[in-house]
């Protein structure tokens, strides 16, 4: 039984806060960093609980324009609009959660040109970042109504007007069946 893109995003938020949890843990034993280990459990817990439709709708809403960037792996995404995927969270001093993981992702070591988050690790949290476009590209293809007119798919209810679904998922890779998976796109 295949699990929906709903619950596979909600596994790969907590596994990702999971892994960001060890790398600050790690972290706070060569760095003085603000994050705390302690915070992210507590995010995880909520993100545990919380509802997955919700989770991966607000993910695509703060996401969505800067899907391109995180294709690109553009370093300044965490700069800029990182902060934006976790608008949805209410949580107690979400603001603070989030700038103390801003200040992992950018804080470079004292050579001026490194980051303090290793290669591998970055590697890592983009691969969860692109995990959670692609899955959002199947969500939101599922729950547009897909079906297909004069050998074309349509979308009968379109979540966002400024998502072109079929383009998004070629640029990213995703194959999107229609529901009744006789056609494969």
């Amino acid at each position: 039984m295949s699990r929906s893109p709903a619950y596979k995003f909600k596994e790969n938020s907590v596994d990702f806060i999971e892994f960001l949890t060890d790398v600050v843990r790690e972290l706070k034993q060569s760095y003085n960093i603000r994050a705390k280990p302690e915070d992210l459990e507590f995010t995880c817990l909520f993100i545990k609980a919380f509802n997955m439709d919700a989770l991966i709708d607000s993910f695509i809403y703060g996401s969505r324009t800067q899907w391109d960037h995180i294709l690109a792996k553009n370093e300044s995404y965490f700069t800029k609009d990182f902060g934006e995927i976790f608008k949805f969270l209410e949580v107690p001093n979400k603001d603070d959660y989030i700038n103390q993981l801003l200040e992992v992702l950018t804080t470079k070591k004292s050579d001026g040109k490194s980051y303090i988050v290793g290669n591998k690790d970055r590697e890592i949290v983009w691969n969860y970042l692109h995990s959670f476009v692609k899955l959002s590209i199947q969500y939101f293809h599922e729950q547009s109504g897909p079906t297909i007119q004069n050998n074309k798919t349509v979308y009968t209810k379109p979540m966002y007007t400024d998502i072109d679904i079929q383009s998004e998922a070629t640029k990213w890779g995703v194959k999107l069946s229609i529901t009744n998976n006789k056609h494969q796109e």
